[in-house]
């Protein structure tokens, strides 16, 4: 297989905007999306870390599985970076590129089958223990809270023994959610269901990446590594000329204060494995 054209960081700023350009919802300006996707494309850089430090030994295929796949963001770059991914995509039945032949070439390009499923209606249409990696990336607080544990058992099942699951979110104890309550405003959307694809959510819960680990202990998972860092602050907004200034000063109290306290920071990312024995 050929390398990587370009750093890992090139990869994915490549790949994300032509990702974004030809399937995002709400049609943008080519600088528009190229200064909105810098959050995410931060985001991919760590996931990429995650994967590639928990990649199987060995040359041979590794069977991965991305949980709310969207727009293919994720598999995408990966399918340069990781050249022996072989990617299980799930996405809810009602979003509407779905049914793109576009969106399933692309798919097919990145080594990846798409599997129409909703997270909340379990089981999901997949074999047990099948996969050697998850990704659950920015997904988890489009969930109702009560879809959360059951989902954490669900994939236990599916992953093998050793496997490991990649989460990331948004950190519900981040400073400008405080900021945010402080003003009289709510973090979270209204859990009504978004205009372009039915029963599927905006931020309708956020989580502490401790309570994360938590639910994972209880649901059977080692908690392996446990990130804070910045990626969301760029999803406010603030890129536009007008309130460059308040993105500036929520980036210095979000790098000053997180340097104390980590748990400051505005997202997180956790991995957790699936022990080798059940009674582990």
């Amino acid at each position: 297989m050929k390398p990587p054209a370009g750093s890992p960081l090139e990869v994915i700023d490549r790949a994300t905007f032509d990702v974004r350009r030809r399937f995002s919802e709400a049609p943008a300006s080519d600088a528009r999306l190229r200064a909105t996707q810098a959050p995410g494309n931060r985001r991919l850089l760590l996931i990429h870390r995650l994967l590639a430090d928990a990649m199987p030994a060995g040359d041979g295929p590794v069977s991965m599985l991305e949980l709310g796949v969207g727009h293919g963001e994720l598999v995408r770059p990966m399918a340069e970076l990781l050249p022996r991914a072989q990617w299980t995509a799930v996405e809810h039945p009602r979003r509407r590129y779905l049914g793109s032949a576009e969106y399933r070439r692309m798919l097919e390009e990145a080594r990846c089958r798409v599997v129409a499923a909703s997270l909340t209606s379990l089981p999901l249409p997949l074999a047990d223990a099948s996969f050697d990696l998850v990704t659950f990336s920015e997904v988890l607080e489009h969930l109702p809270s009560t879809a959360v544990f059951p989902l954490l058992v669900e994939v236990r099942r599916l992953l093998r023994p050793g496997g490991r699951m990649v989460i990331t979110s948004p950190n519900l104890l981040a400073l400008q959610y405080r900021l945010l309550l402080l003003l009289g405003r709510s973090p979270f959307d209204l859990p009504v269901e978004t205009d372009f694809a039915p029963e599927t959510f905006g931020h309708i819960r956020l989580y502490a990446a401790a309570e994360i680990e938590k639910l994972g202990r209880r649901a059977g998972w080692q908690v392996e590594k446990v990130h804070h860092q910045t990626w969301m602050l760029g999803h406010y907004g603030f890129e536009q000329p007008g309130l460059r200034w308040a993105e500036r000063i929520l980036w210095f109290l979000d790098r000053t204060v997180g340097s104390l306290h980590a748990e400051l920071r505005d997202a997180w990312a956790m991995v957790l494995r699936r022990p080798r024995r059940d009674d582990a």
